[in-house]
């Protein structure tokens, strides 16, 4: 049996990857491509990570041989195992007790730091309950990208391979196209048919969520996670990339100018650093405030979302006087 594993990271398509994966499985399956079903994800195998990681199986409920060539579906040559939790493990030898070096192609994509920290931040301010700034954020979440990818490179040697996640880069400008170009030397054997999944937040929806995470319970938050999501791709100024000033972008450039040039030297990984700063939607742009938690409202009782209900549960908090 063969094995590829895609290890993230976080924000560099992993969610569209895990998508197509997970809704081909039979197409994928009549090539000799299994993609396993494992643990609580229907489409990732976070699980599988996190009882490696770990070192415990049974608290996942999962067991050490779930993907020998035992388990395997009749006519299975090659596994496919993703999940972003895999680029966190610290002891990559654990994860080469299941998946041999000799015998495992090992997939990474990496994301230039200032878009990926400003992706990042999005992200974990819409499903989490963070309140930071996007620059008190960057300083705390930065990490080095080239030394956790020499964990890998170490282990997996020729098989390990560093992908720069930057759309023009990619095969065919599409994480799918080039995951399998990468791991397989061909085109995907059937062309996806759906957006790219997992859209962040921008603007004064992502404001108002930070806001509103000083005071949402956990249900209440993970009720509108994904309403957040639909609202990002139905007006421009809720979504698309967040405004970054150029003194945050200067320093976001400066702390990690050491980690570019390793990634250079030791992986073959070039990022231009955006110094100027980032355009994109002010994050809150107060000339429009008030009319965007208006136009959120009007969105969220047309759809019977329950943002309509946590936002006004919250409002008098948020606001002086009637909208």
């Amino acid at each position: 049996m063969r094995y590829v594993l895609h290890i993230g990271t976080n924000k560099t398509g992993t969610s569209t990857l895990q998508d197509y994966l997970g809704t081909q499985r039979p197409e994928l399956l009549s090539l000799g491509i299994w993609y396993p079903e494992i643990g609580s994800f229907p489409y990732a195998h976070h699980d599988l990570a996190y009882a490696i990681k770990k070192g415990d199986f049974g608290a996942y409920g999962l067991s050490h041989d779930l993907i020998t060539e035992g388990q395997a579906p009749a006519g299975a040559t090659t596994t496919i195992i993703s999940s972003e939790a895999f680029h966190t493990i610290r002891d990559v030898e654990s994860v080469a007790a299941i998946f041999p070096p000799d015998r495992t192609t090992v997939v990474l994509y990496l994301r230039e730091h200032l878009s990926y920290l400003a992706s990042w931040y999005r992200e974990a301010a819409q499903a989490r309950d963070i309140t930071c700034s996007f620059f008190d954020f960057a300083q705390i979440f930065g990490y080095s990208l080239s030394e956790m990818a020499d964990r890998w490179s170490a282990v997996y040697g020729k098989n390990f391979h560093v992908r720069q996640y930057e759309r023009d880069k990619l095969v065919n400008r599409d994480i799918v196209s080039d995951f399998f170009a990468t791991a397989f030397n061909m085109p995907p054997p059937i062309i996806r048919d759906f957006q790219d999944r997992n859209p962040s937040i921008s603007g004064n929806l992502l404001f108002l969520k930070l806001v509103l995470n000083h005071f949402l319970t956990p249900d209440d938050n993970k009720a509108i996670i994904h309403e957040l999501s639909t609202m990002a791709t139905l007006e421009p100024r809720f979504g698309g990339k967040l405004y970054v000033s150029e003194r945050d972008a200067k320093r976001v450039a400066h702390r990690h100018a050491q980690d570019r040039r390793d990634l250079k030297q030791r992986h073959g990984i070039v990022f231009t650093p955006v110094r100027e700063g980032m355009e994109g939607n002010k994050s809150p742009d107060m000339a429009t405030l008030r009319d965007d938690i208006a136009l959120m409202l009007e969105i969220s009782k047309a759809r019977d979302f329950n943002f309509e209900r946590v936002l006004l549960k919250n409002l008098d908090l948020l606001t002086p006087g009637p909208l």
